[in-house]
């Protein structure tokens, strides 16, 4: 199945503009808040990163200080925003959506943030062995931590 018909025209052909919608600048306070969190959720100092829908690389532009951070997106428009925001890292294009038993698959869905609903992403989660928490921001909007349990 094509994807390229069902993304939105700012995460194609109008991404190179995406700073001037939304500027780096104004993600400090966001990319505080998720610090915070992954520090205080994480039962020792985290150094990686996973983010998931990376957009124009803007929090990364903050948190790389303190994480390495992998940056995935559908958009290969946003990676290349968020490539020359970020140069020093490598930012993955993935995308994946795989059924037991049926054909591997993109599937969009505009009014849900994200390639999954909420509680997909939890289960997914949960399957490959983390402990989620689910962090609300000011604007309500869902972190999701995930932490290995210690063995």
């Amino acid at each position: 199945m094509r994807t390229e018909n069902k993304i939105p025209s700012l995460y194609k052909e109008l991404s190179p503009w995406w700073h001037l919608f939304s500027p780096p600048e104004d993600y400090d306070e966001e990319a505080d808040f998720f610090k915070t969190n992954f520090l205080e959720y994480s039962s020792q100092p985290p150094k990686t990163l996973l983010e998931l829908g990376s957009s124009g690389g803007n929090n990364a532009s903050f948190l790389k200080k303190d994480f390495q951070i992998t940056l995935v997106d559908i958009s290969p428009g946003m990676l290349e925003v968020s490539r020359k925001l970020n140069p020093e890292y490598i930012v993955e294009f993935a995308i994946l959506l795989h059924e037991s038993g049926k054909e591997t698959q993109f599937k969009y869905d505009r009014h849900v943030f994200g390639l999954f609903k909420r509680d997909v992403w939890l289960e997914l989660l949960r399957v490959v062995g983390f402990e989620s928490k689910v962090v609300h921001d000011s604007f309500n909007r869902e972190l999701f931590i995930g932490t290995k349990p210690k063995n």
